[in-house]
Parts: structure tokens; sequence; C-alpha cells
């Protein structure tokens, strides 16, 4: 078996209140890509799995969306959690005029009404307060949340998504595309069972060994991200911070006095570093980014500031427009359709050599 689809997608109307499950267009199922599903919605906002998203190759938890004309790919643990909810896909409908959370498990959907610009952690409870209501067993549910966060309401151009711990790296295209569409965020709450397409001891897995995020290799994980060397020797990593079935993780837990902040992007990190930041701004920055949905590769800015702002609005009025990215467009056709993470790939040329030999049929399950 080459791919993991269920042959199942929703499709959440915001317009018309609506979640409907139905089968994968066969468009999709011909392909064996949820690549067409763009076209075949052009207006609407997708998020869609891999062929290997939540299966048991490493780094799998990868999530492809289409916004606008625009891709953004997403890590963490969302994929998986797609996967739960038995899906291959979730297609976004219509607009709302009051911000709305979408709730979704292996049976099906609903939305539920979120007050207006509440910072990230207020919406995320929100959420999970709705969908242990919604839930038929109550509050053993185990959601995971994917929230819009109040910079993208205000038009901010360096907003993000924030997922479950950390924000998710480059993703203001679909933040935006969210906000004005009036969706606040998506609880996914599914406990559907899966067969992995690899078994759990596929070559691939393999590939890469397993390693922790640590101070001798911190360097080159922020090197990779940014492209050039930055200095890592004043940062000292917590524990380590995985995407789902990630090996090799390139997030971690940052010390901020007696809390503990999530870096999910070794990319602001880097760029927090390069402009003169100490670990405890880095940290307090990193948090700041997190609470108000602001990429944090925005707000190096602060860095050289004495007081952080305070409220959403004069985050996102102090976060400068994100710098442009170069992609391997080859490298992420080959993320987008297996499911695995880009970085990931990057950083592990084994890791991609083994999943092109395991597509070719060159090395089996």
């Amino acid at each position: 078996m080459k791919h993991f689809f269920q042959n199942a997608m929703a499709v959440a109307d915001l317009s018309r209140g609506t979640v409907e499950r139905r089968s994968l267009p066969e468009e999709v199922l011909r392909a064996e890509n949820t690549a067409p599903l763009s076209e075949i919605f052009p207006e609407a906002v997708i998020l869609s799995a891999g062929s290997l998203t939540g299966s048991f190759a490493p780094a799998s938890g990868l999530l492809t969306a289409f916004a606008d004309g625009r891709k953004t790919f997403l890590t963490g643990h969302e994929g998986r959690a797609l996967r739960m909810c038995g899906l291959d896909a979730l297609v976004i409908a219509g607009s709302s005029n009051a911000p709305l959370g979408l709730l979704l498990d292996e049976k099906g959907g609903s939305f539920c009404p979120v007050e207006p610009l509440l910072d990230v952690p207020s919406t995320r409870a929100a959420l999970i307060r709705a969908a242990r209501t919604a839930s038929s067993s109550g509050a053993d549910v185990n959601p995971h949340s994917l929230v819009t966060g109040p910079a993208a309401f205000l038009g901010c151009a360096a907003s993000c998504l924030a997922q479950e711990n950390g924000t998710v790296p480059r993703s203001a295209d679909l933040a935006l595309a969210l906000a004005g569409r009036g969706l606040s965020g998506v609880c996914f709450c599914g406990n559907a069972g899966f067969v992995s397409p690899l078994p759990l001891d596929t070559p691939l897995r393999t590939a890469v060994p397993a390693q922790r995020v640590s101070r001798s290799n911190l360097a080159a994980v922020l090197k990779a991200a940014a492209g050039e060397s930055v200095r890592a020797d004043a940062v000292t990593p917590g524990r380590s911070l995985a995407c789902f079935a990630c090996p090799a993780p390139c997030g971690f837990w940052m010390s901020l006095g007696t809390e503990f902040v999530p870096c999910t992007s070794p990319e602001a990190l880097a760029a927090l570093l390069k402009a003169g930041a100490s670990e405890e701004q880095a940290a307090k920055i990193l948090a700041l980014g997190e609470k108000f949905g602001v990429d944090a590769l925005g707000l190096t800015a602060l860095v050289q500031t004495s007081a952080l702002p305070e409220s959403p609005q004069e985050c996102a009025a102090s976060a400068a427009s994100l710098p442009e990215q170069t992609r391997d467009t080859e490298l992420d056709a080959l993320a987008e359709e297996v499911g695995v993470c880009p970085f990931f790939l990057k950083r592990f040329p084994a890791a991609q050599a083994a999943l092109r030999a395991w597509q070719t049929g060159a090395i089996g399950n």
C-alpha cells in the first residue's frame, strides 16, 4: 500500500454553519494526491494530508494548506489529528461575520462562537471547553487545537497560527485567509483508529538516527533554518519539542524564569540571536508571538526595545513583514506528496533518498 487515504474529507461551510463528510473526489483518488482539491474548491481554504501523514514514516505529521492561491506547510501534530478524525482533507468554505471555532471528530463536526480578539491561550481554552461540551464522551477527549490568533484578525502581515505548543512558522498567508473568513481556530477531537501503510520497523525510520536538540547540534539546526551560521552558544536548549513521529526534532523548550517557552521556529530564533537577543530576550519575544499569533521572525526589532507590547494591537503594529524565503520546489513537492516535513528532509538528505527509493520500490516497507 503506497498511500494512506481513507477516502474521506469534511466540508465546513462557514456561511451556512454546516459540516458535511464526503468521499474524496475521483480526481484525488486517481492522482493518489490531495493537491487537486485546490482546483476543485478554488475559493476555499484546504488542509490536506499527504500519502504518509500520520503513519509510521519519520516526521510524518505534515499538512499542506491551500488558501487564496498560496501554499503553507503545517508541521506539528495536527496532521495526525486530522487522520484521527478519519479524514484526508478539510475544506473550509464560505465566511462568517462573527468569529467561529470549528470542532471536528471522527463522527462529524460543528461550529461554536468565539469572542473576537481573544489571545491565543484564551481562544484555545474556549475551543477545548466547547469540544468537551459537544463530545458524547464529555471530558474524556484529547483535543488538538490550531488557533488563528488576534493578530490575523487585525490584518498583521506577520501573523501566524498557533499549534498546541508554539507557533506554526511561516503561516501568515493561511492565518490571514482564515481570519478573513471568520475562523478563529480548529479543534481536532477524533479518536478513530488507523492502519499505517508502513510498519513500525520500516527502513525509512533507520535513515535518520534519533537525536534531541542539544548545545552541540543547535548551531547546525539554526544554520539549516537561516542559511547562514548564527551564534547559538548563548542558548541552552531544554527538553526537545518534536512534531509527530520526528526522530530528530528542531524545536525545544526555553527557560524563562519559572516558566518554559516553546521554540518551534529555529528560523525565528536564529533571526533574534542575529539581532543581538539574549536567551531571555528571545524567549520573551517567542512567548509574545505565541500569545498574540505573531511570527517572531517579524518581531526582531523588539530586541532593541526596553518594553514589549502588552496588547495584540501593539504587538501587531510592532511586527514587520517577513523576509522572503528561498524554497526548494522539488523538495517541497516531495514533502507535500508524502506528508513528511520539508525541513526534516532538508536537514537529512538520507531521509530524502530513502523516501524516493521507497516511492520507486527500490526498498520495501
